[in-house]
Parts: C-alpha cells; structure tokens; sequence
C-alpha cells in the first residue's frame, strides 16, 4: 500500500504552466520540451523505486508511467480532474480505461467553497465509481483558511471540512477503510504563522481527524505545508502521537523544483538531479521510519482518543 513502509508517493501530475513556472525560477527553459524532460528525468531515476511507494501522474501519461517502472512493487495513480463535466456512464469508461494502462489508484482533489456546496457530495460519488471499477480512491480534503486565523481556528476548518467528507462517503455507501485521505497538517493562516512546534501541528491535526471520523480510513497522505521544509517534522511527530492509521506523504512541485534547479536543463546535469530527487525522498521516509520505531512521548499534549 501507498502509505506503508514509510514511502512517499512523486506527483508529477502538475500542470504545464505551472512546471513552466517553476523551470523559468530555475533557469532550465519554459518550454514543453523542457517540461517534458523533467517528467522523464524524474521517472527514469536510478533507484526510484526503492525510495517511493507510488506515482501519481495526468490522465494522459498513466501508460509511460507503468512502463518506466521497474517493479509492481511501485504502484501508479491517476489525478482525475474534478471540473470534469461526466456523468455517471462517461465516468465509469474514464475509470475502466484507467485500470486497463495499469493505475492502481486515483485522485480527486475537494476544497471546502460556500460556492459549491455538491462538491463533497460530487467527490465521495466519484470514489464509489473508483471502487466499483477498481481503482483505490485518494481524496484530497483541502479548507478555506482565513489568512490571519490561529492554530485553533485553522483546526476547526480542517474537522469542518474532513467530517463532511467522511459523512458523504457514507451516504455514497463507500466503506471508509478502502479510501486514502490526502490532507496538509492543520498550521494557522498565512498572515498569522507563527513558529508553532511540530507537536503542536501534529496534535491539532491528529485531533481533527479524530473528530472528524477519519479514523476507520485506509491510510493518510500529507502533502507539504506552505512552509514545505517542516514536513519531515510534522510526519514525525504525528506518528509519534499513534494516530492508529497509516500515516504517508506526497511531494510535487516542492520536491521538484529543487530537482529543476540542480538540472537546469543541461544533460550533464541530469544523475545530479536524479540523485537529488531520491536523496529528498530518502530523507524524508527516513525520518517518519524513525517516528514508526521509536514513538517517544511528545512533549506536546497527548491527544485525547475520545474527543
């Protein structure tokens, strides 16, 4: 599974303009080409499969994803658009055709908007798709944070946001334990951030999703906070406080743009940047291992199980 052994999934399933972005910052070339390189660079990276547990890239590169694998070990997903305008028939096809290039799983991303209020509803429908036709659905939960909220406030978006989720899945009749949740750790808004510690991140968010009813699910991968160089310590200490599921991660963009600015686009550049891909990831499986073996008491307060 996606979220075992301490793995981490590699998203490569950003969009173009925003890969384009991110190559001018790294002076590689924005280009298609270019973007395209990296994306290869990426998958063909000596020892990739030893450092991750997944791939999650578009709809349209399922195929050259299985075939640069180098094991089943390494399982592929599949980012599915969520403005997508299919019905129920046009879906279920999408997901067969899925299945038939090799994805194992999917995902669906979900952001909480007063202006949408189907939008959980529309997500946990997609997930039984996913699961009648055989792929492992990933939901990515995402609040609206107001930007000068605290901790406090920021954790109660969170619960707001994953209980509607855990509720639809219901309603949907989707067994929670056969559905991966993607969350970012509960950390305040961007003009209140404070230097809040580990624990404290890990505590709210292990508690939100707690009280949420998140607890019956498959697994849970997090994906960087703004402060993306944070994560390794979040990982650790949410798996120090025994959640009792899964714990994993997802890094995109925030591991790829450090990869694009070792490459820049040159061809004697490249085992560098590969290099550099599995060493973030290395570090990073690393520390939540640790967290799996040790689990010291945090010095943080301990999260009440029946809250």
């Amino acid at each position: 599974m996606l979220v075992t052994r301490g793995r981490g999934v590699l998203g490569l399933d950003r969009p173009c303009p925003e890969i384009h972005a991110m190559l001018a910052r790294a002076g590689a070339g924005a280009t298609e080409e270019r973007c395209r390189e990296l994306r290869a660079l990426a998958l063909a990276a000596p020892g990739l499969d030893r450092v991750i547990g997944g791939l999650l890239v578009g709809p349209h590169a399922v195929r050259a994803a299985v075939a640069a694998r180098r094991g089943p070990a390494l399982q592929v997903g599949v980012r599915m658009p969520a403005d997508a305008p299919d019905g129920p028939d046009d879906l279920a096809r999408h997901v067969a055709r899925h299945v038939a290039d090799g994805a194992s799983f999917a995902c669906r991303a979900v952001q909480m908007a007063d202006d949408r209020p189907d939008a959980v509803r529309e997500v946990a429908e997609w997930a039984a798709a996913c699961r009648h036709g055989g792929l492992v659905p990933l939901l990515g939960c995402r609040s609206t944070t107001p930007p000068r909220s605290g901790l406090a406030e920021s954790e109660h978006a969170h619960t707001t946001a994953i209980a509607a989720v855990i509720t639809a899945l219901h309603r949907a009749g989707v067994d929670p334990t056969t559905v991966l949740l993607g969350v970012r750790p509960v950390v305040p808004g961007h003009r209140s951030w404070q230097a809040d510690a580990a624990e404290d991140v890990a505590v709210a968010t292990v508690r939100s999703l707690r009280e949420a009813g998140a607890c019956a699910v498959a697994g849970v991968v997090v994906s960087p906070p703004r402060r993306d160089r944070q994560l390794a310590a979040h990982l650790s200490a949410m798996q120090w406080l025994r959640p009792g599921w899964p714990i994993g991660f997802c890094l995109g963009t925030t591991v790829l743009a450090p990869v694009a600015a070792v490459w820049r686009g040159r061809p004697d550049r490249v085992g560098a940047a590969q290099r550099e891909l599995c060493r973030r990831f290395t570090a990073t499986s690393a520390v939540l291992r640790a967290g799996m073996r040790e689990l010291p008491v945090p010095r943080a307060r301990p999260v009440d199980p029946g809250r």
